[in-house]
């Protein structure tokens, strides 16, 4: 069995990262880490030393993706897509434009013949020359990336800025390693915080 290591978890780090304490049940803070491996986390208002093996973060799952999860209420992937579509992550605002794709739907599909489970977020591009083109923005569990794709002509469409989206989910603490699946780490949705 995998057990969970620091790369598993570095990309969440700078982020607040709450996770469970194997040990007496409870839930704390990352604040920091030595150059042994010892985590440091905050309980309450005290902080102790842990090693990776006695502590489970606490993740979201990718099909929260898809569904108001976020505390302010909001769809994350449509949250990626505006900030994708808007140039967010274009510093000095080169390319950046005004989102206008109206979104056609927004929904997490379990495909049972093939026991795939895959998000899709579905929208409306308007053209000046190819007309209205019914577009899908997702992201791949297994692939582990975004992609855009024109389901009108059914063709790929390229995406950027891949790195930014993912510091996105790092950011809301998102599964991308399938570490509750594993047994690694615990679902958000099965605990109070």
């Amino acid at each position: 069995m995998k057990e969970l290591e620091l790369k598993d978890i570095a990309g969440y780090l700078p982020y607040g990262l709450k996770v469970n304490s194997k040990d007496d049940n409870d839930i704390g803070t990352i604040t920091g880490i030595d150059l042994s491996n010892i985590i440091k986390v905050k309980y309450r208002e005290l902080t102790f030393s842990e090693t990776i093996f006695d502590i489970k973060p606490i993740l979201r799952p990718m099909s929260d993706l898809y569904k108001p999860s976020l505390p302010d209420g909001k769809i994350p992937i449509v949250e990626l897509f505006e900030m994708y579509e808007t140039r967010e992550f274009d510093t000095d605002k080169k390319y950046s434009v005004v989102f206008n794709a109206p979104i056609i739907s927004c929904e997490w599909e379990v495909y049972d013949t093939i026991k795939k489970e895959e998000g899709v977020l579905r929208f409306l591009r308007k053209t000046s020359n190819m007309g209205d083109l019914v577009c899908s923005f997702r992201y791949d569990p297994e692939l582990r990336r975004f992609s855009m794709h024109d389901d009108t002509n059914r063709k790929p469409l390229g995406i950027a800025y891949q790195i930014d989206l993912f510091n996105y989910l790092f950011e809301n603490h998102f599964d991308i390693y399938g570490l509750i699946e594993q047994g690694l780490a615990i679902d958000i949705n099965t605990v109070k915080i």
